[in-house]
């Protein structure tokens, strides 16, 4: 059984088993372009149509299908996930979050721009270099995870807000909602990101986190992006620009997941003008400059 097999018979199977349920086959835009199938379950409540209708994607349900998972197991793992989304109280309250006030509930995303030229064009952000800043709605968390909902125009619109008082909005709950999470990998070397460690490089955009960062290696220094969900900084002195960007390429092609790529190459983050640059072919001497005389 292909994959559009599997999707159409796991639609079916989920329908017979929730009758109250219209089961639709959905295929949403993540993060970099990447595609994802699942089913939307849409049901009515009281004569009322649902605010927020649970979609569960299907890519890891086929891989383990793939591996000899029986297809009665994952249907029932998928009621089962369906009906323990519903029951969460996280959920109830997601259905009334959007017309609430949205002060303390903004969290902010750090993706590639390029990889997300499309979708970019129905949300709200800004660019930093190369990289774009995103935002969602956070409508709490529970033993299940995160829930949250990506802040799109018609969202922005509804609320009658900028951009501007958005980003505004998502600093001014930052150390609250997604406080950073810093950490020695090396006695040269940092790790950052965010306490939950999903979508944590958008720490980079606290100024309190790259104070810290600087205060620890010493002033300027160099960013590797991990992935979306953290970064690594190291001390710019000896820096090999060529190399790095070759490093954070290599691993982007061998280890990190096509949609948690954030960026093919590394930054430089000058701690004197608190300003984040492409780290670029040609720096060496700049970063030579920098280390001691003996």
């Amino acid at each position: 059984m292909n994959y559009q097999e599997f999707v159409k018979h796991m639609q079916g199977k989920v329908q017979e088993s929730l009758p109250e349920c219209d089961i639709q086959v959905v295929q949403n835009s993540k993060n970099n372009g990447i595609e994802y199938n699942g089913l939307m379950f849409h049901k009515k409540e009281s004569g009322q149509e649902e605010v927020i209708n649970p979609v569960i994607y299907l890519e890891d349900s086929y891989q383990n299908y793939c591996n000899g998972e029986s297809l009665e197991n994952i249907t029932e793992g998928v009621i089962s996930a369906y009906r323990e989304g519903k029951n969460s109280t996280v959920y109830t309250r997601c259905k009334g979050l959007i017309d609430q006030e949205i002060t303390g509930r903004v969290r902010m995303v750090l993706v590639n721009a390029e990889r997300n030229q499309e979708r970019l064009k129905e949300l709200p952000h800004r660019l930093v270099e190369d990289l774009a800043v995103i935002y969602r709605l956070h409508m709490g968390k529970d033993k299940n995870g995160l829930y949250s909902a990506v802040i799109n125009q018609s969202m922005l619109e509804y609320w009658k807000m900028t951009e501007e008082e958005l980003f505004e909005t998502a600093m001014a709950c930052r150390k609250e909602l997604a406080p950073y999470r810093l950490q020695f990998l090396f006695p040269d070397t940092l790790v950052l990101t965010n306490q939950e460690q999903i979508e944590g490089a958008a720490c980079l955009l606290y100024p309190e986190a790259l104070e810290e960062i600087s205060g620890r290696l010493g002033g300027d220094f160099v960013i590797l992006p991990s992935s979306i969900h953290e970064i690594i900084a190291l001390e710019s002195r000896g820096a090999e620009p060529e190399r790095l960007n070759l490093m954070v390429k290599e691993v982007n092609d061998t280890t990190v997941a096509e949609d948690e790529i954030l960026s093919d190459h590394a930054y430089f983050y000058d701690a004197s003008t608190q300003k984040l640059s492409s780290l670029k072919d040609g720096m060496e001497e700049t970063f030579r400059m920098q280390e001691p005389e003996l």
